[in-house]
Formats: structure tokens, sequence, C-alpha cells
């Protein structure tokens, strides 16, 4: 998958959120969880706010954020 983070990125890199993406991903298969347990990973163990936006190898999306200052909208080819 490949991962591009914002927010507060001393907690996100102690907690290695973008590779727990991964991790998680590989574990359960569901994109959409794998960023939203990373975020609130993030919250819970850093107290930390950010958001992700991620794409896997076969161009499935997800977003994930913890703060409303994430502006985000989905275009689709639809």
């Amino acid at each position: 998958v490949a991962v591009a983070c914002t927010g507060e990125g001393d907690k996100m890199l102690r907690r290695l959120t973008a590779k727990r993406v991964e991790d998680n991903f590989l574990d359960h298969g569901d994109l959409q969880k794998a960023a939203q347990d990373a975020i609130d990973d993030l919250g819970t163990h850093e107290n930390g706010y950010g958001g992700l936006i991620v794409v896997s190898s076969n161009g499935e999306h997800a977003i994930a954020h913890n703060t409303p200052f994430m502006a985000h909208d989905i275009i689709t080819d639809d």
C-alpha cells in the first residue's frame, strides 16, 4: 500500500502509523478498516491527530482521520 500522512508528524512517526496501515491491511484485507485502525491507534496511544490517504496495489483507496481539519473529497471514474 501507499500511505500519505498529515497531522502531528512526530506522533505518527513514534507510532509507525503508515507501517501500521500496511500491517493491518495484510492481517485482514480491509483497506478502510486498516486505515481507521491506524488512526484510532494514533489517537489512543499518542493523543495524536491526523489523517491518511491510502491506495492499494489494485487501486482501492481509503481515507481516515480523527480531526475535522482534514478536508477530503474522493473523485471517482463513475
